[in-house]
């Protein structure tokens, strides 16, 4: 049977599909057996879920649910499927609404950063505002940290940099109350990127070094990825395109080497691989390298990068034609 295979042999999103529709014809204790496969399965390396959750034979028909949706929902936002995410979200939350108010949290903090990654920036920031009103009342302090900084995120992208930057800094200090997790390095890596952008470079250098350094002590490989992007974005904004270049290369090389290579991180590394290459006039180089990461966009379905990444690539032709003339 398919779901007897190990982890690495059903990574893939049409074996997890396949493993949740038999999941939904089924009943009884099989029905039980096989949902506990699927949340050993999909959120095997999650490093958000810090303890097992388990289905027992007790438990009522709707939490088993619960909890197999739950984890199907973090496969998908971890292996960046963000459609697929968002239809899981949305058959779990009436389900966590009732019955468990960490998970209800967690989701309505993924519902956020999922809405934005499609494009959807005005239902994104109204997902965050629920998400840390929820988190406020219902004291989750590790998800309001996270929906503090999908706002920063959302406000950065419309862009409203000074709201932004009000948000990461309290999805820092919210952090820092917790002690240590596994989100500090996403929320020190974002700062980096926001304060990049706002031309705040030495600060966000710094925290970038310090995102790298807590992924790397946490062992998370695809943290120390996303944050290599993010210091090249901070040297490229600082006019260092050499370093730029050397960190997105160290990034697309590291995740290229993964197990399974996160689309979305390697797609975030060519672009800025192509951004310093841009800066650098190396326009010819910087083509192929946007092409291969509007493909992975596309696949992602993140159409908010692709559009910026058509953008980079009519800036390439458009150098490209205008050295050869000079030639």
């Amino acid at each position: 049977m398919l779901w007897s295979l190990s982890a690495n042999a059903v990574s893939s999103l049409q074996a997890v599909d396949s493993l949740l529709n038999s999941y939904q014809q089924m009943s009884g204790p099989n029905k039980f057996t096989l949902g506990q496969h699927i949340i050993d399965l999909c959120l095997d390396g999650d490093q958000l879920t810090d303890h097992p959750l388990r289905i027992m034979i007790s438990l009522p028909t709707d939490s088993a649910d619960l909890l197999v949706y739950y984890a199907a929902e973090r496969f998908y936002y971890n292996h960046s499927y963000f459609a697929e995410c968002l239809d899981y979200i949305g058959r779990a939350l009436p389900l966590s609404e009732k019955h468990d108010e960490q998970i209800h949290a967690t989701l309505l903090c993924d519902n956020s950063y999922c809405l934005y990654k499609l494009g959807k920036l005005t239902e994104a920031s109204q997902a965050g505002q629920k998400a840390m009103e929820y988190c406020l009342h219902h004291d989750q302090p590790m998800q309001l940290a996270r929906a503090y900084l999908y706002l920063a995120i959302v406000n950065y992208g419309i862009p409203q940099i000074e709201q932004a930057k009000q948000f990461v800094e309290k999805a820092i200090a919210t952090d820092k109350g917790i002690g240590v997790n596994n989100n500090t390095h996403n929320i020190l890596g974002i700062a980096c990127e926001i304060y990049s952008f706002a031309g705040d470079t030495d600060r966000a250098i710094d925290y970038g070094k310090q995102a790298l350094e807590a992924a790397r002590a946490i062992g998370y490989d695809e943290g120390v990825v996303n944050h290599l992007s993010q210091l090249s974005y901070a040297y490229n904004r600082q006019g260092d395109y050499q370093r730029g270049l050397a960190a997105a290369q160290q990034a697309v090389e590291a995740v290229e080497q993964m197990e399974i290579p996160d689309r979305n991180l390697l797609a975030i590394s060519l672009e800025y691989v192509a951004y310093n290459l841009l800066d650098m006039k190396r326009c010819d180089e910087a083509v192929p390298v946007l092409l291969r990461a509007i493909d992975l966009e596309r696949e992602v379905g993140n159409i908010r990068s692709v559009c910026y990444d058509y953008k980079a690539l009519a800036e390439a032709y458009e150098k490209d034609v205008d050295a050869s003339r000079i030639s």
